[in-house]
């Protein structure tokens, strides 16, 4: 299944929340067309979705595909970008 988690805009944005079971993974994570130093950050919570920390996944211009590998709740934080970039998500049974 894919899912946008955040919708294509230049601004900066965090994404929807999601939960990974272990049946969903791996699950891939794209941002494509991100420039230079733009950067979407993959977070993780520890405490049911109250608080995220960086997990050090990280897109970027020549990464722009990263998959997930553990189970958990995550969000995204895109910074700001010059071109309209969406972050999707796409489990393991829509790959």
């Amino acid at each position: 299944m894919a899912v946008t988690l955040s919708a294509a805009a230049t601004g900066g944005a965090t994404g929807a929340r999601f939960n990974l079971t272990s049946t969903e993974l791996p699950a891939t994570i794209s941002a494509p067309a991100l420039a230079s130093a733009e950067v979407v950050d993959v977070h993780i919570s520890q405490d049911s979705g109250a608080t995220f920390a960086a997990t050090g996944l990280q897109l970027t211009a020549t990464e722009n595909t990263k998959v997930i590998t553990g189970p958990g709740i995550y969000q995204t934080v895109k910074a700001a970008t010059v071109a309209s970039i969406a972050v999707t998500l796409h489990t393991d049974s829509s790959l």
